[in-house]
């Protein structure tokens, strides 16, 4: 049992193992009750070093550029035993010279480690930090040690907010219900919240997550029946485009071929 961002977690931790015993593991669906579990037990976790080396390979089959967006989780618990993930992902920039011109967005929902990497790294043409904001009412965990318990997530995306964010970062992360709230029907309202246009000005661009096709994460008004399981594609992509028409910049999805339609069916209206 340990305290991670100060709740109670019984189990096993990453940092309870080397990597070598880490690779002796398989990955496995998540969302058992909702997705096949064909693939369960046949692939290993693969190393930051073997992602960023896929992606170059692919840029170069398919002669376009390929970007990374990795997050760091629980950061200042990781600090409290003495790991260094802010260090890791600069010397990771050292190692591989594709990072240096591929796009790359490295994301947090705590504050301290972006502005941290914001100082290392400075205003890299190819690098973008990513804000994450989390529950309205919840305050960045790392905030919450200082006592700063008015800085919540919502106070985040208010006018100085988001000109805090500006400071250090290039994108702002939402979840999709903060970026387009339900109208009374449980449908979708006509225009996004009205930060989105605050962010703009302030040279921010916004994303959404995380967009999933079946029935239990969509709008009631654009589910496909009633089982929560049922995957509903014109529904995940109507909920994508009407994200696009609000002006947020990129989508986050466990389904990238339907965001690529999404995009493309923007595309052509426009």
């Amino acid at each position: 049992v340990k305290e991670v961002d100060g709740v109670s977690v019984s189990g096993w931790f990453c940092d309870d193992f080397s990597f070598a015993e880490l690779r002796r593991l398989r990955c496995r669906e998540p969302m058992p009750d909702l997705r096949s579990r064909a693939h369960d037990g046949l692939y290993m976790i693969p190393s930051f070093t073997e992602i960023v080396e896929l992606a170059e390979r692919e840029a170069h089959a398919g002669g376009r550029p390929i970007g990374i967006i990795p997050e760091i989780k629980n950061s200042t618990w990781f600090h409290s035993r003495s790991l260094h993930p802010e260090q890791a992902i600069v010397a990771a920039l050292e190692d591989h010279a594709y990072l240096q011109r591929a796009p790359l967005a490295i994301q947090s929902f705590e504050v301290s480690n972006l502005r941290a990497l914001h100082e290392l790294l400075g205003d890299r043409a190819n690098i973008a930090l990513v804000q994450l904001i989390g529950d309205a009412g919840q305050v960045p965990f790392d905030l919450q040690g200082r006592g700063d318990a008015q800085q919540t997530y919502a106070a985040m995306l208010g006018p100085a907010g988001l000109a805090e964010i500006s400071r250090y970062a290039k994108v702002v992360a939402a979840h999709v219900r903060a970026i387009l709230p339900l109208d009374v029907q449980g449908g979708l309202p006509g225009c996004g919240a009205a930060w989105l246009a605050e962010a703009h000005a302030l040279g921010l661009h916004v994303h959404a997550w995380t967009l999933r096709p079946e029935n239990r994460f969509l709008p009631a008004a654009l589910r496909c029946g009633s089982d929560p399981a049922q995957r509903c594609e014109r529904g995940c992509l109507a909920e994508m485009r009407a994200l696009i028409e609000a002006g947020v910049d990129g989508l986050f999805t466990d389904d990238p071929a339907l965001g690529r339609r999404a995009v493309d069916g923007a595309a052509a209206i426009d």
